[in-house]
């Protein structure tokens, strides 16, 4: 007895922009409500969490710039493969013209 193949899986649409932003978004609001409470931070020797959240929000920023060009390639190769397409017969063709007649 065979086990059938698995569905093929479609990749995930999600290009994680929006993850990386609302991180950002996360460490910045952290860091300065940080800030406003430094001297309380200080007395308890946590100083240390200003640290953290900027190394939060500098690896976000490389994160934001690796997956921003992976949304571009992803976006670029989806292009090229609906400009690679045969188009109808009565639809409009790679130039957007039209048929004539």
């Amino acid at each position: 007895m065979s086990v059938p193949d698995p569905p093929q899986l479609e990749p995930v649409r999600n290009d994680g922009i929006r993850a990386v932003q609302v991180g950002l978004g996360l460490f910045a609001v952290a860091g300065l409500v940080l800030l406003v409470q430094r001297d309380a931070l200080e007395e308890r020797d946590s100083l240390w969490w200003l640290a953290v959240c900027g190394a939060g929000l500098l690896i976000g920023v490389m994160q934001w710039a690796v997956f921003s060009r992976r949304r571009a390639l992803i976006r670029a190769r989806e292009r090229a493969a609906r400009e690679a397409m045969p188009t109808d017969a009565g639809g409009p063709g790679p130039t957007g013209a039209g048929p004539t007649g």
